[in-house]
């Protein structure tokens, strides 16, 4: 799997745009997007606390 990652400026903030290619097999597309969720609620929370 390549996870492709690109970060710009956007009104005093800043936008995030992740591209997965080749899911891995056996991972669900669900799976997949609760894992997103997850991973980018935990980088808000780090975020906001600085």
């Amino acid at each position: 799997m390549t996870i492709r990652i690109s970060l710009t400026d956007a009104n005093g903030g800043t936008d995030v745009v992740a591209i997965r290619d080749g899911l891995l097999a056996g991972v669900s597309t669900e799976d997949n997007e609760a894992g997103w969720r997850e991973s980018l609620d935990r980088l808000a929370a780090l975020v906001e606390e600085n």
